[in-house]
């Protein structure tokens, strides 16, 4: 996936302002042929911002380690150091193509990738993945607000708040392997994809503004868009086949929040108690709108010919 998305990047600076001929300056001509002489960088020493660099580029497998920059300072946290790197590579241009990071569902901020990337650096014992680091339960959830509050006061992160009032709350929600049942509150309507047809029924959401309470509490803007609610803590990713995938849309609108849980598991597995609080505190949510429509008089009432049910095992 991460290569796709630099083949995309790729594509998207050669359309953009950034595919500009690249001019050597008189500095980055003498990095190419002398040693790099480190800098401080904030509280960071020179020394601590060069075992920096040349962890992280262990860390990743690069043996160029004189071609990362400290850019961003996201705070310490016990003795982790939370910051991000940038790839300046003498010659080539910047990629431009701005890309959502989050960590075990946490939207954290945005990058133009894959040119800049989140480093966890401890002393004396070298870089670390922040997700990693997360599962272990060695950054918490708090550790993890404070992150993004830290993003959103350097500009990499947008701030947005749930400000959808209670009589205008409107949501979408699609469910099911390959996404093949949907609803939309605002239509009103029911849909179960067949092979060649749609089948329909109406359907009144009940109880809409207790679910407007529970979606307010959720903190939408805190997730990510795309992300793997099953994911627990030490790393385990229960998978079944076919997959089960959940999307819900709050506002219907431009400017409206879309969380897609990807590659699930059935809801009848339920949900693991070492499951993440941004895939628990989802899956609570989508597993009671699913069960509200399936055991809806409604939703039974739609039939589907036997020709033409999807069959995906």
């Amino acid at each position: 996936m991460r290569n796709k998305k630099v083949i995309f990047a790729i594509l998207a600076c050669a359309l953009c302002s950034c595919q500009a001929p690249v001019v050597e300056t008189s500095s980055e001509a003498s990095l190419s042929s002398e040693a790099r002489v480190y800098e401080a960088f904030g509280s960071y020493t020179a020394q601590q911002v060069e075992e920096i660099c040349r962890t992280y580029a262990e860390r990743i497998g690069s043996s160029v380690p004189d071609e990362y920059y400290l850019k961003f300072d996201f705070g310490t946290y016990g003795n982790m150091h939370v910051n991000a790197l940038k790839h300046e590579s003498p010659g080539f241009a910047d990629l431009c193509m701005i890309e959502p990071y989050s960590v075990a569902g946490y939207h954290i901020c945005d990058f133009p990738y894959p040119s800049y990337d989140m480093n966890v650096w401890i002393e004396g014992e070298g870089s670390f993945d922040l997700e990693t680091l997360y599962l272990q339960r060695k950054i918490t959830d708090e550790d993890i607000r404070s992150i993004m509050a830290k993003a959103e006061e350097l500009r990499v992160r947008e701030h947005k708040t749930f400000d959808t009032k209670a009589e205008s709350f409107r949501f979408s929600f699609t469910w099911g392997a390959a996404n093949s049942m949907s609803y939309n509150s605002e239509s009103g309507l029911i849909t179960i994809r067949g092979m060649n047809n749609k089948y329909t029924a109406s359907f009144t959401y009940p109880n809409l503004n207790e679910l407007y309470e529970k979606v307010k509490a959720l903190d939408i803007y805190s997730y990510a868009d795309v992300f793997y609610p099953y994911l627990q803590y030490g790393g385990i990713r229960p998978y079944q086949t076919p997959a089960v995938f959940y999307t819900i849309e709050i506002g219907l609108e431009v400017g409206s929040k879309r969380i897609a849980g990807d590659d699930c598991v059935h809801r009848g597995y339920g949900v693991p108690e070492n499951t993440i609080p941004q895939g628990k505190k989802f899956l609570d949510l989508v597993f009671e709108i699913e069960d509200t429509i399936e055991n809806s008089d409604e939703f039974k009432s739609i039939e589907i010919p036997e020709d033409d049910q999807i069959r995906l095992i």
